[in-house]
């Protein structure tokens, strides 16, 4: 090749604007009352986003085989979340918090996925519903959960690196 065949194409730089909900909006979300189960079950599925940074792929393919007890180097117990990552192809270990494992604790324990399954434009429509009843200005979508993961991840002062590999 004598010219660069990309040499006319001009790369545009952006300005990102990362949006994610803060720990008060979280728990706003968290506290709603719900009585439709779709609502709930997006509820569920959306906080449970927010503390493992997990994508709508992977958080629809959770089964109770993937939710584990393990013991770390100290001897002390702690409940995980082990799968195969959708996009990479990877195992994936994420320990879970206490609110995380909250939400596990009412779900089914005989179904065969952790979340009752559900379509990505079925999931945004409850998740436009319950930023209306929770008042919420900012969109919520599963990309926004990642973010929210991320950030407060980051401001509870978990380093970088591990919050990289996590998502």
């Amino acid at each position: 090749i004598k010219t660069n065949p990309f040499g006319n194409f001009k790369i545009k730089k952006g300005v990102s604007n990362r949006t994610y909900i803060n720990e008060l909006e979280v728990k706003k979300i968290a506290e709603l009352r719900l009585f439709n189960d779709g609502e709930a079950n997006a509820r569920d599925m959306f906080l449970f986003a927010c503390y493992t940074g997990l994508r709508f792929s992977d958080l629809i393919n959770i089964t109770w085989n993937n939710i584990q007890t393990i013991t770390d180097k100290k001897g002390k117990k702690i409940k995980i979340i082990s799968f195969i990552n959708v996009k990479t192809d990877l195992k994936t270990e994420i320990p879970l918090i206490d609110e995380a494992w909250e939400i596990l604790k009412n779900k089914d324990k005989k179904a065969k996925y952790v979340f009752h399954p559900i379509t990505n434009q079925k999931f945004n429509e409850h998740l436009k519903t319950l930023r209306t009843k929770s008042g919420l200005v900012k969109n919520l979508t599963a990309h926004i959960a990642r973010h929210t993961f991320a950030t407060l991840a980051l401001t509870k002062g978990i380093p970088i690196e591990v919050v990289s590999s996590l998502l």
